[in-house]
């Protein structure tokens, strides 16, 4: 019986250390450079839409290099919207998916802009995988404004380099993980 017990005992805590070094994988470094850059998808409902006005979204995706860990800023931006978030980037360089991390808080000189999100520390909220020269995306916790484009599908295309000013008058954000 005691054997059993110890039997289980060790078997327990290996599935548990293997969960726990799962989660812990963010930390490990894994070059995701290929994806470093702005992507951007513009989203409409004209001209499908014949009554009311039309819905807009503009959502741009920043990747970018901090640290050491990699990280995207979203800005999500049209009818009835305005986000903007930091999630963490993890993955290779066929696929990466995007965890929430936290909202950016705004700016105290425009506090006529407001926010919201209940989003949870890594939730997974949308993921890109690399088709030949496309890259497919794949819709989490956001989406686009049309339900026929929830499909996965090419919908983000990539539109350059990291601007030099994208780190200049930044919004707010808590420390990111390994700042000192």
């Amino acid at each position: 019986m005691k054997r059993l017990f110890c039997l289980v005992f060790v078997v327990v805590m290996l599935v548990g250390c293997s969960t726990s070094s799962e989660q812990e994988n963010y930390h490990e470094y894994v070059d995701l450079s290929s994806w470093v850059g702005v992507y951007e998808f513009f989203d409409s409902t004209y001209p499908y839409q014949t009554i009311g006005s039309v819905q807009m979204l503009w959502q741009s995706i920043t990747i970018f290099n901090e640290n050491g860990y990699y990280f995207a800023d979203f800005s999500r931006i049209g009818w009835q919207t305005w986000q903007r978030f930091t999630t963490k980037v993890v993955g290779n360089s066929d696929e990466v998916n995007f965890l929430f991390y936290h909202l950016l808080v705004l700016d105290s000189e425009r506090p006529q802009f407001t926010q919201w999100g209940s989003w949870y520390e890594d939730v997974v909220m949308i993921t890109f995988r690399r088709d030949n020269s496309d890259i497919i995306t794949e819709w989490g916790a956001i989406g686009p404004i049309l339900i026929a484009n929830r499909v996965p599908g090419v919908y983000f295309e990539y539109v350059g380099e990291v601007p030099d000013d994208h780190f200049v008058g930044r919004y707010k954000q808590p420390t990111m993980i390994g700042e000192n």
